[in-house]
């Protein structure tokens, strides 16, 4: 076998091989894209609860009581 075909059908596998690595890495990119917006609207669910809870208690804090007097 020659040089020449020897080292092409090295640079064909390392091509494949290169090739398959990112392809994985986009995959798994786009697994942790999906991860990652699924945990953004959780975090921003929960930054509304916590302010609507705080407004909650800023306006039962404000009120005032008979006892107050």
């Amino acid at each position: 076998m020659s040089f020449e075909k020897r080292m092409l059908e090295i640079l064909q596998r390392k091509y494949a091989e290169a090739l398959q690595a990112n392809f994985n890495n986009e995959l798994n990119f786009l697994a942790e894209q999906a991860k990652n917006a699924e945990l953004q609207e959780k975090i921003n669910e929960l930054t509304a609860k916590i302010e609507t809870l705080s407004n909650k208690k800023k306006k039962k804090d404000s009120d005032i009581d008979s006892e107050s007097y």
